[in-house]
């Protein structure tokens, strides 16, 4: 029998070992030594004082050879050292002890990392396929927040489109008038037609455009679109056509402001103009825009003109300030203005693009512009006394131009 040789009191008094070492005997019958980095240990373990304790309490002071002997038997019947275990050798009391201790421990126990405290539910969250009454009474008012804040601003930017293009049209219409001019004999910019009696009343809307559902004064039937002047040179003499419907755009969209063109406004002591009176002055004269035709005379006598109707184009005073097309509303102006204004009641009209005291008009040089002729814009009354007519006439001038061609006069007879 192999025994384990018996360890001196001289090793046992000294207590060292030689684990510190970083390599560790291992108590096998053969004096096997193993590294610790093999059994995957740590350098320096620690073997619970209370197995140490268990362990010499069952050994005897002094070993006998029968003890030898049966420990030496034990230690054959048992497995090779593994690294799944790890050996741990020590001497003390004079002998020498080996233990088994498993690797696992060893082990420094791993507890879970400290969570901090959730805020979620216990239980899962329902999905919400819609939104609470709340939530919803906020998303129409942020809606009607923005509708609010935006809509003025449409508004003002649709307005502007419809006024450029009504100036525009005024626009065309003087190139048309001065192409008129061009072809005429007398250089006339404001067409009069064949079969005319007075200059009173007549001339502003005969120029051009479509048919309208009120009669001309003193003519006995509308204007058949194909005799106004204007409309061969707007358009050409294919697009009109006889059957055309009173009030109809079609072709004469030039003729038409795109914005509320209604007529006269009720005014007191202006007098009532059915057809046209707060209604649209295209559906009764087949055209938005009055030819400047300012007349000064008596019905069924003598009449002088001095606007550009009838008019040659030099003998216009000043082309840039005389006014050749206008809205309906401006020629109202001379009763309803607050420097002489013939009405007993003065003050401001509302064009057709909705701003107080603002028209479209148009200039006999050939440029448009948006003028104001509400209060404080009229110029004094000037009386001017016509050599050749019993009364005494006024001149038509303000800070937005001027609508008489005085004191160059135009007469029929």
């Amino acid at each position: 029998m192999n025994a384990r040789r018996a360890v001196s009191q001289s090793e046992v008094g000294s207590g060292k070992s030689k684990v510190g070492s970083g390599r560790s005997e291992v108590g096998s019958n053969n004096g096997l030594s193993v590294p610790t980095s093999d059994c995957r240990l740590p350098r320096f373990c620690r073997v619970p004082r209370s197995a140490i304790q268990k362990a010499v309490s069952h050994q005897p002071s002094a070993i006998s050879r029968g003890a030898g002997d049966k420990i030496a038997a034990r230690e054959r019947s048992e497995p090779a050292i593994d690294r799944a275990s790890a050996p741990f050798g020590f001497r003390r009391f004079g002998f020498r002890l080996s233990l088994r201790v498993p690797t696992s421990a060893f082990r420094v126990p791993r507890f879970p990392k400290p969570q901090a405290p959730s805020l979620k539910p216990a239980f899962p969250p329902q999905s919400r396929l819609a939104f609470t009454l709340i939530e919803l009474l906020v998303v129409i008012a942020i809606i009607a927040l923005l509708i609010s804040v935006l809509m003025p601003a449409l508004s003002a930017a649709r307005a502007e489109g419809v006024r450029i293009k009504c100036l525009a049209n005024l626009r065309s219409l003087n190139q048309a008038a001065m192409a008129y001019a061009h072809d005429d004999p007398n250089s006339i910019m404001g067409p009069v037609l064949a079969g005319h009696e007075y200059l009173v009343g007549e001339g502003f809307a005969e120029y051009g455009g479509g048919p309208g559902l009120r009669n001309f004064y003193r003519w006995d039937d509308r204007f058949d679109p194909r005799v106004r002047p204007f409309n061969r040179i707007v358009m050409g003499g294919a697009e009109i056509v006889a059957n055309t419907a009173p009030g109809e755009v079609g072709a004469f969209e030039v003729f038409r402001c795109p914005g509320d063109d209604y007529g006269f406004q009720n005014w007191p002591g202006f007098g009532t103009f059915p057809g046209v009176m707060e209604r649209p002055y295209f559906a009764g004269y087949g055209t938005s825009y009055r030819l400047n035709n300012l007349t000064w005379g008596l019905l069924g006598g003598d009449s002088l003109s001095i606007g550009i109707y009838g008019r040659p184009a030099n003998r216009i005073p000043d082309t840039g300030a005389t006014m050749a097309f206008l809205e309906a509303r401006v020629i109202q102006t001379i009763w309803t203005n607050d420097a002489w204004g013939y009405s007993s009641v003065h003050g401001e009209l509302t064009g057709y693009h909705k701003k107080l005291g603002f028209f479209n008009v148009g200039y006999a040089d050939g440029h448009a512009g948006f003028a104001d002729m509400g209060d404080g814009t009229y110029g004094p009354a000037t009386p001017y006394q016509s050599p050749n007519h019993p009364f005494e006439i006024s001149q038509v001038r303000g800070s937005w131009g001027r609508m008489d061609c005085l004191p160059d006069e135009v007469y029929v007879d």
